[in-house]
């Protein structure tokens, strides 16, 4: 019998929920090249899942990778995805605290009808305000998800290699 095993990737060390606000913020970011000084504001919308009821108090890594608030402020200030995001020093920077006040969570009504449509997607929305105007963009699957093209839009270091088991 054949066994098919449905792999992804996760680009960001957070929960996968976030993943989608955080590429469709890396689209407007990749655009518009904002500040964090410019941002006014950044709402995101996606899944109702909150792990951490403090979304903008961080104590320990564990509390990061469930804050979508922090997330985008490590985004926003250029921390590469990894073993920074966890770092002491990133969760105690007096800028990334400051920024994720303006970062506001909602569930998106959306979210749970494409999901259930296709169970691959994770669908995140994101407006961000810049001089009182409203940039938004959003992505049905986030990068890394093992579906036609979205693996392939990310770089992965080591070469990859699918087997079929038996």
């Amino acid at each position: 019998s054949e066994m098919c095993i449905r792999d992804s990737y996760k680009p960001y060390p957070v929960c996968r929920y976030l993943h989608s606000v955080l590429d469709a913020f890396a689209i407007l970011q990749e655009k518009y090249h904002f500040s964090p000084e410019q941002i006014e504001a950044i709402d995101c919308h996606t899944a109702a899942f909150v792990a951490n009821p403090d979304q903008y108090s961080v104590a320990n890594q564990v509390d990061v990778q469930f804050s979508g608030p922090i997330a985008m402020a490590l985004e926003a200030f250029g921390y590469k995805p990894g073993p920074a995001w966890q770092d002491k020093i990133a969760l105690n920077d007096p800028r990334l605290l400051a920024f994720a006040k303006k970062v506001t969570m909602h569930v998106a009504p959306e979210y749970a009808e494409l999901r259930r449509k296709d169970p691959l997607s994770w669908y995140g929305r994101v407006e961000v305000t810049v001089g009182g105007q409203v940039y938004t963009e959003s992505v049905d699957y986030s990068r890394g998800t093992n579906k036609d093209g979205y693996l392939s839009l990310i770089h992965i270091s080591e070469p990859t290699r699918l087997r079929r088991i038996s």
